[in-house]
Order: C-alpha cells, then sequence, then structure tokens
C-alpha cells in the first residue's frame, strides 16, 4: 500500500515535470520566436535608417514609415499622422489598412481619439480595449472598422510634436514595453527623417525657383568663381554673347570678349574677391554680339561658405542702359529746349505744387514782381495776390483737383514786392503726370496795365467823341434857333422901338411897349447865349491881358458872390496875351465866379482867382474839355478853385452838357455856354474835383505871337467920326428886319 501510494506520487509527480518541462519548452520557444521577431523588426528598423540617407521623397517615407510600422509590431491598421502649421489638428498623411480617401482629408482635433491625448501629453500611450477607454472621445473610424486595441507614440523632434504613429488591432492585446519602446524609436527617425525630407523638398523648390526666376529676368545674370570662371549665367546673358550657355560655363572674360573690355572685368573682379569691397557697381561698355558696342552698369556681389569669410564666387548682372542714356541725351536737348523758351517768353511764369507753393519762376515773372526765386521759393502764391480773399477763391474754383482740366484765363490784380498794385491777365493750367496724376498747376501771367490805360484811354475817347458829336448836333440846333430866333427878335424889338417913338408919353400902352422891349432884350441875351454855346457867337477879336481882364471886374465879382466867401486873386506877372472877346471871357469868368460861391454856399469858403502860363503837351490836353486836337504850346489860363462840396463822378462826366444843372433854378446854359466860348477861342477846360474836396477849373487860352493890338477904338475911329448924315443901306434876308428900316 506504500509502494502503490508511493508509485502514485512518483507518477503525478513525473506528469507534472512532463509538464513543466512542456510549458518551459514552448516558453523557451515563445522567447526564441519573439526573440526572432525582435530581431527582424530591428533589422527592418535598421534598414530603413540606411534609406533615409537615400530617400528625399516625402511622400515615399509616409509610404515606407507606415508600412514598417505596420510590419513591426504585426498590425491591423497604421497610420502616420503629422501636425498642421497651426498645430489644432493632426491630419493622416499615410495610412495602412484604412481607406486611400482618409489620407490627407482625415484630421482630428484636440479632445479626439488616442492620438490627440498622445499629443497633447507628449507620451506613449496604448489602449487595451476602446470599449473601455475614457479619457479622450472615440473616432468613428475605430467603431467602424471594428477595432479593439491601439498603440501610438509621439514623433518627437527635440522638444517638440511633429505627429504621431498609430497602430490599430482588431483583437484584444496588450502590447508590451518593449513593443512601446520600439515604436517609439522608429518614430523618432521617422520624424527626423520627414523633416529632413521635407527641407530638402523646400531647398529644391527655392532652387527651382530661384532658378526660374534668373531665367527669366530679362537683363544678363552670371556666375563666376573666384578666379574668374564662369559657373553659370542666365539665358539673356547668352543671347547677349551671341553664345550657347555651355560655351561660357568654363570660361573667362578673356575667352569671350575684346582684350581691352576684359582687362576692365577683370580688374573690377579682383578688387571684388580681394575683399576690399563686397559689392560694386560700375557703368562701362561693352560689345553685344551684333558687333555693337552698348552702354551698360555691371552690378557684382561677392558671397562667402557659412563660417567663413573668404570668397567662394561672385555674382553680377548687367543693365543695358544705352536707351537710358539716349533718353537722358534727349530729355537734356527737351530741358533746355523748354528752359530757353521758358526763359524767352515775355509774359511771367509760375510753376507751383498742389499746395500752391512756387517751385520754379522765369526771368519775366522776376523782372514783373520783383522777386528772385530764393525769396518765394517754397511759398504760396498769396505773397502776390492782391486781395487774399481773392486767393482763397481761385484756390477753391480753378487751383483743385476737380477743375476743369483745360486751361482757365481771367483777370486779376496782383502785388509787386515793392507794393504797386497791377492788372494782369492769368491763363493757368493743370500739370499731369505720365499716369494723369495732377502734380502742379502752371500760371501764365501777362501785365495788362498798358492795355487796361489804352482801353481806358479809348473808351474816354470815344464818349467824348460821343460828347463831341451830341453838343456839335445841340450846338447846331441850338445855333440855328438862336440865329432865326435873333432875326424875330430885332424885328420886335424895332417894331416896339418905333411905337414908343411915334407914342404920346401919356399913352396907356406904353408901359406894355416898354415890357415887350425888356423881354426882348433879355429873350436876345438867352439868344447870344445859345450862339455862344453853338460857338458861332459874334466875338470881337482883340488882343487880351487876362490879368488885366480879372482886376477891371474885381469889383462886380465881390459883389456876386455870397457874403461868406472870400475872394482872393494870384495873377502871375508874367502873363502873355492872348487873341480873344473880352466880353465873352467876362461871361466865363463870371459864371466861373457864381458856381464857386453857390458851391461853398452857406458856409465859409475860399475863391481863388489865379492867371498864369505854361507849356501843355499831348498828355495833358488829352485830359481836357474838349481836346479836339489841340496842339502842344504855351497856353495862358485863368483857373477858378473853390473849398465848396465838390462834384462825383457822374456830375463832372455832364458838367457841360447844356440844360443839365445842379440848381433848383436855372437854366443849365452856363457851363455849356462858357464851354461854346472856349471852344470859340480854340482853348480847354480842366476839371479837378471830388466830393467834399472842392472844385478847380482851368480854362486854357492859346497863346499867339501876332495877337491884334487891344485899342478901345474900331479901326483907329473915334465915336464922333459917326456924326454925320446920308443913306443908309440896309441889307437883311429876313423882310420883317428889313421893314423895320423904313
Amino acid at each position: 500500500m506504500e509502494a502503490s501510494e508511493r508509485i502514485d506520487a512518483l507518477r503525478r509527480e513525473n506528469g507534472e515535470l512532463r509538464q513543466l518541462n512542456e510549458e518551459l519548452r514552448q516558453r523557451i520557444a515563445g522567447l526564441e520566436e519573439h526573440g526572432l521577431h525582435l530581431h527582424r523588426a530591428l533589422e527592418q528598423v535598421l534598414a530603413f535608417s540606411s534609406r533615409l540617407v537615400r530617400t528625399s521623397d516625402t511622400d515615399s517615407l509616409y509610404r515606407e514609415c507606415t508600412a514598417i510600422g505596420r510590419s513591426l509590431l504585426e498590425l491591423d491598421f497604421f497610420s502616420l499622422m503629422t501636425l498642421e502649421e497651426d498645430r489644432r489638428a493632426l491630419v493622416i498623411r499615410d495610412a495602412r489598412g484604412f481607406p486611400d480617401s482618409m489620407i490627407g482629408t482625415y484630421s482630428l482635433v484636440e479632445g479626439q481619439g488616442l492620438a490627440t491625448w498622445v499629443v497633447t501629453h507628449r507620451a506613449a500611450s496604448t489602449v487595451l480595449d476602446f470599449a473601455d477607454e475614457d479619457r479622450f472621445e472615440i473616432p468613428d473610424v475605430v467603431p467602424g472598422h471594428g477595432i479593439t486595441s491601439a498603440i501610438c507614440v509621439p514623433m518627437m523632434i527635440g522638444e517638440e510634436v511633429f505627429g504621431v504613429l498609430i497602430g490599430h488591432s482588431r483583437r484584444r492585446r496588450r502590447f508590451s514595453d518593449e513593443d512601446v519602446a520600439l515604436l517609439q524609436s522608429f518614430a523618432n527617425q521617422a520624424a527626423v527623417a520627414i523633416r529632413n525630407s521635407m527641407q530638402m523638398e523646400a531647398i529644391r523648390h527655392r532652387e527651382i525657383l530661384l532658378e526660374t526666376i534668373i531665367e527669366t529676368i530679362p537683363h544678363p545674370v552670371f556666375h563666376k568663381s573666384p578666379d574668374g570662371v564662369y559657373l553659370d549665367c542666365n539665358r539673356a546673358f547668352a543671347e547677349f554673347l551671341g553664345l550657347e550657355k555651355e560655351q561660357i560655363i568654363g570660361a573667362t572674360a578673356h575667352d569671350i570678349a575684346p582684350a581691352e573690355l576684359a582687362d576692365v572685368y577683370q580688374e573690377a573682379d579682383q578688387q571684388l574677391l580681394g575683399g576690399r569691397v563686397r559689392q560694386q557697381s560700375y557703368e562701362t561698355r561693352v560689345r553685344y554680339a551684333d558687333g555693337t558696342l552698348r552702354e551698360v552698369i555691371f552690378s557684382k556681389a561677392v558671397y562667402c561658405e557659412a563660417g567663413s569669410t573668404t570668397p567662394a564666387g561672385m555674382v553680377g548682372t548687367m543693365l543695358d542702359i544705352t536707351e537710358l542714356r539716349m533718353a537722358e541725351k534727349r530729355l537734356a536737348r527737351r530741358k533746355a529746349e523748354f528752359e530757353a523758351i521758358f526763359n524767352a517768353i515775355k509774359d511771367a511764369i509760375v510753376f507751383v505744387d498742389m499746395e500752391r507753393r512756387i517751385i520754379a519762376v522765369n526771368p519775366a515773372f522776376r523782372a514783373m514782381f520783383g522777386y528772385n526765386l530764393d525769396e518765394i521759393a517754397g511759398r504760396t502764391t498769396k505773397i502776390f495776390y492782391a486781395n487774399p480773399d481773392e486767393y482763397h477763391h481761385q484756390g477753391k474754383v480753378r487751383y483743385n483737383p476737380d477743375a476743369r482740366p483745360e486751361s482757365m484765363v481771367y483777370e486779376m490784380h496782383y502785388r509787386r514786392k515793392n507794393g504797386e498794385i497791377f492788372p494782369a491777365e492769368t491763363m493757368g493750367g493743370q500739370v499731369r503726370d505720365d499716369t494723369g496724376r495732377i502734380i502742379g498747376y502752371l500760371g501764365v501771367i501777362r501785365d495788362i496795365t498798358e492795355r487796361k490805360k489804352a482801353e481806358e484811354e479809348h473808351l474816354r475817347l470815344q464818349q467824348q467823341m460821343q460828347h463831341v458829336q451830341k453838343l456839335e448836333s445841340l450846338g447846331v440846333l441850338a445855333g440855328g434857333i438862336a440865329h432865326d430866333f435873333n432875326n424875330l427878335l430885332m424885328a420886335i424889338l424895332g417894331n416896339a422901338d418905333l411905337a414908343l417913338v411915334r407914342m404920346s408919353p401919356a399913352s396907356p400902352a406904353r408901359p406894355n411897349l416898354l415890357a415887350i422891349e425888356e423881354a426882348s432884350r433879355r429873350a436876345a441875351d438867352l439868344c447870344r447865349q445859345m450862339l455862344a454855346y453853338s460857338g458861332k457867337g459874334r466875338f470881337l477879336i482883340e488882343a487880351l491881358d487876362l490879368n488885366v481882364l480879372v482886376e477891371e471886374m474885381a469889383n462886380m465879382l465881390q459883389i456876386s458872390i455870397s457874403k461868406k466867401a472870400v475872394l482872393k486873386f494870384n495873377l502871375s506877372d508874367m502873363v502873355p496875351p492872348i487873341e480873344g472877346d473880352a466880353t465873352q471871357l467876362r461871361q466865363v469868368v463870371m459864371n466861373l465866379i457864381i458856381n464857386a460861391s453857390e458851391a461853398i454856399g452857406d458856409r465859409s469858403g475860399i475863391i481863388s482867382i489865379a492867371t498864369g502860363a505854361m507849356d501843355c503837351d499831348r498828355d495833358y490836353l488829352v485830359d481836357t474839355y474838349l481836346d479836339e486836337n489841340l496842339r502842344p504850346g504855351l497856353y495862358t489860363y485863368i483857373e477858378v478853385a473853390d473849398t465848396g462840396c465838390g462834384m462825383d463822378s457822374e456830375t463832372r462826366m455832364r458838367l457841360f452838357d447844356p440844360f443839365f444843372t445842379t440848381k433848383f433854378t436855372g437854366r443849365g446854359l452856363g457851363m455849356s455856354a462858357v464851354l461854346g466860348i472856349v471852344r470859340g477861342h480854340g482853348g480847354a477846360i480842366k476839371v479837378y474835383s471830388e466830393p467834399g474836396r472842392g472844385t478847380t477849373i482851368k480854362v486854357l487860352f492859346p497863346v499867339t505871337e501876332d495877337a491884334i493890338p487891344r485899342s478901345d477904338s474900331l479901326n483907329g475911329c473915334q465915336g464922333t467920326d459917326w456924326l454925320a448924315g446920308g443913306v443908309v443901306l440896309l441889307v437883311d434876308d429876313e423882310e420883317t428886319v428889313r421893314s423895320v428900316g423904313r
């Protein structure tokens, strides 16, 4: 029994030993298989590392990474995801097991899936069963593809997360630490490889871009070694030389250019490569393939290798400026021509900017305004406007971008440097650049002072001519009426005298006849005034001394003026005689004195009477009443001045109009008669008057050398010589006059 029990016990122990041996054998076999798997995985990683050096295509790297990663851990699904530039989302760059449509389109943001959790925590992680996972939101792709477990590691470059490698398994699988370490090592290598590939692609793209830019530059570009050998060039450089690029690369300047030009290029290159300068630009001549010499500008610069100061080569460009130089010469000629025209124009020219600040003026402007350019450059044109308000008005109306673009002509008053104001005609225009943008304004100013004077003189002469014509027509009318009416009055007076002779002094009709006679004589006086106005009065011409004439009238003049007016005489000692009618001239003096007295009125005032002689030229006579082409020369004058109320311009204009009067009563024939008498004597009248400043009237008479000596008798006959008897012959065209003489 004991032996049987001992045998059973040995059998049980042997069975247990066999079971333990089998388990040990299986474990050893598993370890051998795992070791073999690790060995194969390490071989794959090492093979991948060796291919990193040879692979520069990023998309190919993506594909290889996912293939190796899936194989390393024998996974059903494997993906490579990278962060976007803004680091907000992970995007699938390549995947195994998933549809290709997810590549480049499927993305996850923070909180979605295991991949974003790994990025956020910067650490690898695994999922045994997604059904038990609560760290993040489970993406739909997981249950959609029957995924149970997962492993994910960050792709690190230094301390930065570049992306993730994530593998999925349909069966429930617990990933070991060795699995995680292996995948992490592979991920780090993949991150470096992908980053390097991306950088190499960027460099390659930049090289292609730079090469494209250089080739498309229309100007020649070249690249030289430190010893002056051409390393590369663009198509424009080859075309300029008339060679192929292959003929240029490897050659020197002496191989492709004339010796005299090559020496210039070589010397410039040596200065640049010798370290004295890093950049240079110089102008020289080159011979094109067609044999023509062209003006060009070379711009060159040296470059050094990283960490070195020794030039490793140079790059340069060549700009053909032949057309530019020719254009500059044409522009210089045009500028010279413009300046010649600008300086030769007699009108003032000023160029201003948009703010109306003065930029340039021509010599005519300096002569017209008195300013040199340095005195007014940068100042606004307001400096020479006579009226500041007009300056602002013109700025709104003309000198603004909305004004009409065509030239504008307008009249303006300007102020010279010395303060003198003058009228000018201005033509303003906008100045535009090649794009049509307004860059300033040009003003052409013409001094029209003389033209204005000529226009005023022309207007004055027209008005004077009209006035003369009016006076002439009125004079003809008045003369005709006065002549005919005077004949009628002679008949009336003659018959009245005869009736009085024949009538008894006691006759009751005698007073009536006397009244008729008095009225007729007054009417005759009026006729004489009208004849005087018309210039057809009967003058008794004799040599007259105006001083004597005025002195003889002194008492009568004193009686004629207001009691408050003081009469002053200023008679010159040297007054040449004139030929005239004393009676008519007395009427002139009397009219002037009476008008002066009435101008003073009830106030105190002074009336001055002056005589003298003066030389009168055409400029003086042209402003007189009436300038009927009076000859220049010596004139004697009577001048009557008062301190009365004066006259405005309208009154002065109508002063000599017949029947014009400023008095409540009066016929308005006084000054018109004065003008007629003066005209009849070949003289003129000068009037000075302003409201409140009194009036001065100067009456001019021409001096004649052969003046008739004054006498108290006619033809030497005394009054007593007329006492005689005989027959009188009366001749008249009026029957009524002849009847009186019977």
